[in-house]
């Protein structure tokens, strides 16, 4: 592990470590682009873009925003770095190169659009101790709009930077080996598990470290400039600037009041005092101008002194604060600046009401912004030490991977750049329940974009996935998240709105059934509810089910121990539970055999994949919401519904595996026995809150077999040629399918030339992959977020091995060969395509550190290397009672080892069937050399041996 910055003589080893690393000249080796579909599907896809083009013009001419803009996808940005902010304040991102870029202030709004601002910079000014320049440029390497500040113009050579990247920190370097100057850059947010107060607050540290290897003393100033707005032209002359000057015992800096989008906006730009030969300076400047004035100052002076102005009147304005000091030769120097934004107040599109953002209980009033700047200052330190603590376990434990051990923390960049918005409860509402009304008081409410294109607060059928990251961290906010969505299940929205998909009229939200969303914020969340349209999704069956799982789950790990009215509070949820089931029963179990059926129509998360009748996926989430139910009527002593429960599962149970197991896996529905990862759902999340796989919802013979099947298939064999096996999971896979061929037919040239892409892209919408699962669009995705989920279900399974090979696929697609770190999408092609950059789902991975904790205890066995690297293990291959046949001698260790590593008596035998593959077998054993037999005809007898 690193060690604390203050401890640290070689700014340099701050670049070695667990991250994500990148050189400043480095791009990604895999091409990218949002997702085009194939074309048998955009028939069937065409009535409802024709609903969305209606729909989008109706809510633009009404002044209204659409949950989903289909007709523009969001590009990724290959250089995207940490964001900086924490949690519900409003974000900023950065390239790694080293520019701002891509605000996300105004709520449920992530700036997409706005590349890197010029005007937004670290400026760096080398003097010599006689006052000689010896060079001045930006501390970047990114590539910018010089239309302004083009006085600003050297930067640094893509070669001479590095940068490392662990959320919520990162590092970059800048060489200047011409001087035998080093320069690190560490950046910072107080985003910290446990912590309700300063995770919440805008803020970043900066904390520059200058080694100087050279025989010669330099005087070394950096100067942070500031502008208004968010780089967003629309904002970026709203209102008249107020500039302002302040210093106290602690900083010194300037402050920049403004508007964006009609909020009032300060940012406060602060240098640290510091009395090792440290002097601080600042000014104000026109950001439209060439930049000049400010240049030549620092270049001349190594200073602002000679340039101090106060701007006032300007609707375009922004702030200059410059640090200089001495580093001596073979020394190291530190500056450190602060960077805050202070927008306490916000609201929504429809401006229905006013809201607070939370951290304005701990800091309000015109001083709030220095305020918050001093106390940045003055906790950095404590902050850096809280996060390395949190960090250490995973970071040093060498049994982990390298890739694992950086992804499971820069997945979390989401909690803070997925448009959050963390909030001060409304005490005038008066629909809520008591024990919610109290617990949103004391830690707010809060909310987080499905993804930076799909604009819904808290989108719950992901929130299920992405909620393990909470719970472990801030699980104060997961419960407010769950106790909202309790309340809102007895409430109805009777307006009417058209469904996308099919074109019905329906109302917004029946009584009895749980949103599929809090809100567009576009709109009123939590106001109006409900905002996804594109089903009913009063009628589908997951929503509800993973609610049910949800409240047991947070009931365990953390109403129980911080809630003196835990009980009571469990009452609240199991009342909304048991609702839940019984209409359920009513409802969706058309057949009144104890089982659910599936609409006929795509009625859960998977929601252009249709499922009819029993599927896997609904079936296994119902059978574990039963069983939550059940246990949570054992704890509140309610006897017969325990019993009636405990009957319902068994019932369910059964009737489940008559209808879909095929002895090998579970069918995905009644109607097609594609291979879907995502089949044990509901047996899956209820290992995890168990911990273990010893008393599984399904035996667990049949879970090794169904995961041995997703393993072979729907792992190992999807991803390009180079790639297969490293790209995660694919969300569905036929087994017997085998590739076809298409030639380019008419309509596939039109829409070639149409849509000027590659041949590629006419071959990707044409053809079948072979064993792809292309039903649907995403039938043949790979869902991060999923994958990351089933890869904990290996590890609870103690197959830590497949686990990371599962889970090593999306850290492998996205952040390793496409460029798409810092923005996790929630799909993935086999190749050349994603689908919603941004998105919450991936927040999964922290249900494979929860899994893992359980097995800290284990060492990592490795499992037989025929059964982990070959995609169509062959039985005869793989039979090892050579190898693991026990004698009456076999020490113990053997059986420990076994039980240990999960390796139970079907395991040393054959491999399960959905591994064989007979024709290969065929063909090894044609290809092999017949078996040279000998015949013995003399046994040589050493002197005093046995014969025997």
């Amino acid at each position: 592990m690193t060690p604390p910055a203050a401890d640290t003589d070689d700014p340099s080893k701050l670049l070695d470590g667990i991250g994500w690393t990148a050189a400043g000249d480095w791009k990604p080796t895999e091409r990218r682009i949002p997702f085009i579909p194939r074309l048998k599907h955009i028939p069937l896809i065409l009535p409802m873009v024709w609903r969305f083009f209606v729909k989008s013009v109706y809510n633009w001419w009404n002044g209204e925003g659409i949950f989903i803009n289909i007709f523009k996808q969001n590009l990724h940005m290959a250089h995207t770095g940490v964001p900086i902010g924490g949690i519900g304040c409003g974000s900023i991102g950065r390239d790694f190169r080293g520019a701002f870029n891509r605000f996300s202030l105004v709520p449920g709004l992530k700036e997409l659009w706005v590349d890197n601002i010029r005007a937004n910079q670290f400026i760096l000014t080398v003097r010599s101790v006689t006052g000689q320049l010896l060079t001045q440029r930006l501390l970047t390497c990114a590539k910018q709009d010089k239309s302004t500040l083009h006085a600003w113009d050297k930067t640094f050579p893509t070669s001479s930077v590095r940068y490392r990247g662990l959320f919520p920190r990162s590092w970059t370097e800048y060489e200047l080996p011409d001087l035998g100057l080093t320069l690190v850059c560490e950046q910072i947010s107080p985003v910290i598990p446990h912590d309700y107060k300063d995770s919440t607050l805008p803020v970043a540290n900066f904390v520059w470290r200058v080694k100087n290897s050279s025989t010669a003393d330099y005087n070394i100033s950096i100067a942070f400039t500031w502008r208004n707005g968010t780089g967003c032209a629309q904002w970026a002359q709203e209102s008249v600037c107020r500039v302002n000057r302040y210093s106290d015992s602690h900083i010194d800096g300037m402050e920049l009041a403004n508007k964006i989008r009609g909020k009032n906006v300060t940012y406060g730009v602060y240098a640290k005092r510091n009395e090792k030969r440290l002097s601080i300076s600042s000014t104000s400047f026109d950001p439209t101008t060439d930049g000049g004035p400010l240049w030549r100052a620092l270049g001349e002076d190594g200073n602002l002194q000679g340039y101090d102005r106060l701007l006032d009147g300007y609707r375009e304005c922004a702030v200059a604060v410059c640090a200089e000091t001495q580093v001596v030769s073979s020394e190291c120097g530190e500056i450190e600046f602060a960077l805050v934004w202070n927008m306490p107040e916000i609201d929504f599109g429809k401006k229905s009401k006013e809201c607070k953002r939370r951290f304005s209980r701990f800091f309000h009033g015109p001083s709030a912004t220095s305020a918050m700047g001093a106390h940045a200052v003055k906790q950095r330190k404590n902050w850096q030490r809280q996060i390395e603590e949190w960090q250490q376990p995973v970071i040093a434990d060498r049994r982990l991977p390298e890739w694992y051990r950086s992804a499971l923390f820069n997945e979390l960049y989401y909690v803070a750049d997925g448009s959050t918005s963390w909030i001060e409860y409304d005490a005038k509402e008066d629909h809520v329940s008591e024990h919610t009304a109290k617990h949103m008081k004391e830690w707010g409410r809060f909310g987080y974009m499905e993804s930076w294109e799909y604009l819904m607060y808290n989108t719950y059928d992901v929130h299920f996935y992405a909620s393990a990251a909470f719970i472990e961290n801030w699980p104060q906010l997961e419960v407010s998240m769950q106790l909202d969505f309790s309340e809102q299940l007895n409430r109805e929205d009777t307006r009417l709105h058209k469904t996308l998909m099919d074109g019905e009229t329906v109302i917004v939200k029946k009584r009895g059934r749980l949103p599929h969303d809090m809100g567009h914020p576009i709109d009123s969340p939590w106001e109006y509810t409900n905002t996804y349209c594109l089903h009913d999704t009063c009628e589908w069956k997951d929503l509800n089910l993973k609610f049910i799982l949800a409240s047991l789950r947070d009931y365990q790990q953390s109403i129980k121990t911080e809630n003196p009215k835990a009980t009571e509070v469990l009452a609240h949820l199991f009342e909304r539970s048991m609702e839940i089931i019984e209409a359920g029963k009513k409802e969706w179990d058309v057949d009144g055999d104890g089982m659910i059926e599936n609409g006929g129509f795509a009625d859960q998360t998977y929601d252009v994949w249709i499922m009819t009748g029993t599927s896997s996926y609904c079936g296994s989430l119902w059978i574990a919401a039963l069983e939550a139910a059940r246990r949570m009527a054992e704890i509140l002593g309610r006897k017969t519904e325990e019993a009636s429960l405990a009957q319902q599962v068994d019932k369910a149970r059964s009737i489940f595996i008559k209808k879909l197991w095929n002895g090998r896996y579970f069918n995905f529905d009644e109607t097609s026995s594609s291979i879907m990862a995502d089949q044990l759902c509901g047996v899956w999340f209820m290992a995890a809150l168990d911990g273990t796989t010893d008393k599984m919802l399904i035996d667990k013979e049949k879970v090794s077999s169904v995961l041995d099947t997703i393993f072979a298939n729907n792992v190992k064999k999807f991803g390009s040629k180079e790639s297969a096996g490293k790209s995660g999971a694919a969300n569905g896979w036929n087994m017997h399918k085998h590739q076809a061929t298409c030639t380019y037919n008419d309509c596939c040239q039109i829409l070639l030339l149409w849509c000027n892409k590659s041949n590629l892209m006419a071959n990707r919408m044409c053809r079948e992959d072979s064993g792809l699962d292309t039903t649907a669009i995403q039938s043949e995705e790979m869902w991060t977020g999923t994958t990351y989920a089933l890869a904990s279900f290996f590890a609870l399974m103690g197959d830590r091995e497949r686990c990371f090979a599962v889970a090593e696929g999306v850290y492998d697609s996205c952040w390793k060969r496409a460029g798409l770190q810092y923005q996790t999408p929630e799909a993935m092609f086999q190749w050349m395509f994603y689908r919603a950059i941004g998105y919450m789902r991936p927040l999964a991975i922290w249900n494979i550190h929860a899994a893992l904790r359980n097995f800290s205890n284990l060492s990592l066995i490795l499992r037989r290397k025929a059964c982990v690297t070959t995609s169509s293990t062959r039985p005869l291959a793989n039979h090892p009672l050579n190898y693991f046949k026990q004698s009456s001698n076999t020490p113990p260790m053997h059986s420990n080892v076994n039980e240990l590593s999960g390796v139970k008596e079907p395991d040393t035998g054959l491999a399960p069937p959905a591994l064989w593959d007979i024709a290969a077998d065929k063909q090894a054993m044609q290809q092999e050399q017949r078996l040279q037999v000998a015949r013995c005809t003399k046994i040589i007898i050493a002197e005093g041996q046995d014969h025997r």
